[in-house]
């Protein structure tokens, strides 16, 4: 059965010169990564994300949530 995964929301964000001056903060940090992140989800080496031990629930999250938009809810043959 073919999985159907949630539509990507892609934002143009341009250069950022509209959003205000946040350089001093982790936000502002985290913003820059997000041009590199889309590039790498796009990557065709790219499988899947690694998550830490602590993130395990939220990757079990994922996988359900994939089980039910594929029709295949957890418990069903």
């Amino acid at each position: 059965m073919q999985s159907r995964l949630a539509a990507l929301d892609f934002r143009v964000c341009g250069d950022g010169s509209f959003v205000q001056d946040l350089s001093d903060l982790v936000v502002f940090q985290d913003w820059q990564l997000t041009q590199g992140q889309r590039i790498g989800w796009l990557s065709r080496g790219y499988q899947e994300p690694y998550f830490a031990a602590q993130e395990t629930r939220v990757h079990r999250f994922h996988e359900v949530l994939n089980d039910y938009l594929a029709g295949n809810p957890p418990g069903r043959d």
